[in-house]
């Protein structure tokens, strides 16, 4: 990615993967794709308070 990991977690998000204890990677640091994935985006998708969820997409079709 091209910023550090102290721009790519959002203040919510950190407060939820704390309380299940996550553990913050150094907000120095340039995560790659694969390492926000890992370690972000995968440990959140296992909250609880998230997991739990459903996410119902709706799609609307525009015709011309």
């Amino acid at each position: 990615m091209f910023s550090p990991w102290e721009y790519n977690i959002d203040k919510a998000t950190k407060q939820l993967l704390e309380n299940n204890d996550w553990a913050e990677p150094n907000k120095n640091d340039l995560p790659t794709g694969g390492e926000l994935v890992e370690q972000y985006l995968s440990p959140l998708s296992e909250v609880p308070e998230i997991k739990k969820t459903r996410l119902i997409l709706v799609s609307f079709l525009r015709r011309y």
